[in-house]
């Protein structure tokens, strides 16, 4: 049988191969593949490269970002003060790299109904970073501290009766209380009456409340600061609480004039110690009925005796008419 003409040309070719090697064609062939598997391998390289790099930078920057929380956490609660705005960082870390990383930081309310801790997030970027590293926690109050209370937002303070008059329909009720001691811009208080909400002032603090009827009740105050947070209430204060109205303290004979056969005495004293209104001083000599009248601002009295000696105390007259009882006695000799 004669051989095929296909065979006839594979033997043909594997003697011109033996004879001449690989073809110019098989050589290109195999230098393309050559190329394209170091191409493949270059890219590998420098990829693998980058990639320790930014998790070299990744790496560092979660341990900048570690440090400032761990700074921040260690101020007390009240002095991490919720953000307006980012604050910031710009500074090197030889001890880890020569780059030079910003340093973002922020406070918010971690539940802005309840304000009942804080969210604290740091944020690190730098040249190496596609994407900043964040550092999220959050930080509670100290134990049976709110966090709306202390020094951060405080309540008004020295709530009182000033007065409780009339009956049923016709009953007024009014209130005052004293500023907190705070920087910050308050909106306007918030009176509340057993626990609820009755009304509000804004700029005077000072509310009159009508409540209809006699029954005895407890208020307080909330001061509403700006961002709509609520300090903690005040001290609270019931109706039908006796006020205390204090007498004026440690008067004294400050010494004597005399001009002729008259000798006057100098008398002294110091204001009660209360936060009500004072708006006179009456001083009695021997009889009740033998008063003068001091004004707040003159803590003292001069008063002709001759030679006769007698004995006096000092009371103070409130606002709305309230007197105290009396103050110390004092003896001329």
């Amino acid at each position: 049988m004669f051989p095929s003409t296909y065979n006839i040309y594979k033997r043909f070719h594997e003697r011109l191969k033996k004879e001449n090697g690989m073809t110019l064609v098989e050589v290109i062939v195999a230098f393309f593949i050559i190329a394209v598997i170091s191409t493949v391998l270059v890219r590998g390289t420098i990829t693998a490269v980058n990639t320790v790099g930014i998790n070299k930078s990744k790496t560092e920057a979660l341990a900048i970002a570690n440090e400032k929380l761990e700074i921040l956490k260690s101020f007390d609660y009240s002095d991490i003060l919720i953000s307006e705005g980012n604050e910031g960082w710009t500074d090197s870390y030889p001890e880890l790299s020569d780059d030079v990383y910003d340093i973002l930081y922020s406070v918010i309310w971690a539940n802005e109904e309840v304000n009942g801790y804080k969210q604290l997030k740091v944020s690190v970027s730098g040249e190496d970073l596609k994407v900043p590293v964040e550092v999220v926690t959050q930080i509670y109050p100290p134990a049976g501290e709110e966090a709306t209370g202390g020094n951060i937002y405080p309540p008004p303070e020295s709530l009182k009766i000033d007065s409780d008059t009339g009956e049923f329909a016709e009953r007024e009720i009014l209130l005052s209380w004293l500023s907190p001691e705070t920087e910050r811009t308050i909106i306007r208080y918030n009176v509340y009456r057993d626990g609820i909400v009755i009304g509000s002032a804004l700029s005077e603090y000072y509310y009159q409340d009508n409540p209809g009827d006699n029954d005895a009740y407890t208020y307080s105050v909330t001061a509403l600061y700006e961002g709509g947070i609520e300090s903690v209430h005040s001290n609270s204060i019931s109706t039908g609480m006796p006020l205390e109205y204090p007498p004026p303290q440690n008067l004294v004979i400050a010494g004597y004039s005399y001009e002729g056969d008259d000798r006057t005495v100098h008398l002294e004293w110091e204001p009660p110690v209360t936060e009500l209104v004072v708006d006179e001083y009456l001083i009695y000599r021997d009889d009740m009925d033998d008063i003068y009248v001091a004004s707040t601002q003159d803590l003292f009295f001069d008063n002709i005796i001759g030679t006769d000696n007698y004995t006096f105390y000092v009371t103070a007259l409130y606002e709305l008419g309230s007197e105290s009882g009396p103050s110390n006695l004092q003896t001329t000799e």
